[in-house]
């Protein structure tokens, strides 16, 4: 089966040529009663056992799942056409990034997910997505396994002090799960 996806990559289209799932598209009511599940791609193996979670989740629920890939650049300043470059490549391979999990997402349920691209510290700009998109149902993270750093600050934000101010449940998802052992869980 040949998807949107295979189909825009492998013509060898740039980046910039291929559109990008809007992320509002019905009116704000309608929006709302859709549930979707908001995972953080970072590249991590948590990531993995909390985008299939999600995956899970929204296949159950007959919802969706959101993707959201965040450079941080704030604290990258130097002469303006090299900084100009630079975010210009980030940018890139963050779309790169996104549409690989988008793929991955699509071969899972056959469904594209929402894709956020964003630049910023991590903790504002989902704050800000979970504020902003009211179908978002839960944000998911993958706790990471013994010794490794992972999602664990986003875990100590998003399962402590922000927590009682966030109209979105937040689910932890233990990193060390296999796709099969994910399933069990839902």
């Amino acid at each position: 089966m040949t998807t949107a996806i295979d189909s825009a990559q492998s013509a060898e289209t740039p980046l910039e040529d291929i559109p990008v799932p809007e992320v509002h598209t019905a009116p704000k009511k309608a929006r709302a009663k859709e549930r979707t599940y908001l995972v953080i791609a970072d590249g991590t193996e948590e990531f993995r056992a909390a985008l299939h979670y999600a995956l899970n989740l929204a296949s159950l629920n007959k919802g969706h799942v959101s993707i959201a890939h965040i450079q941080d650049t704030n604290d990258f300043m130097h002469w303006g056409a090299v900084e100009d470059m630079v975010r210009k490549e980030m940018r890139t391979e963050s779309e790169k990034i996104l549409w690989h999990v988008a793929k991955e997402c699509n071969q899972y349920n056959g469904h594209i997910p929402s894709l956020y691209c964003r630049e910023g510290k991590a903790v504002p700009v989902i704050t800000s997505i979970l504020e902003d998109d009211p179908r978002i149902a839960a944000l998911i993270l993958g706790a990471a396994t013994q010794g490794k750093k992972g999602q664990a600050a986003l875990i100590n934000h998003f399962a402590g002090k922000a927590l009682g101010h966030l109209r979105t449940p937040v689910i932890i998802v233990p990193g060390g799960l296999e796709p099969d052992e994910v399933k069990t869980l839902i």
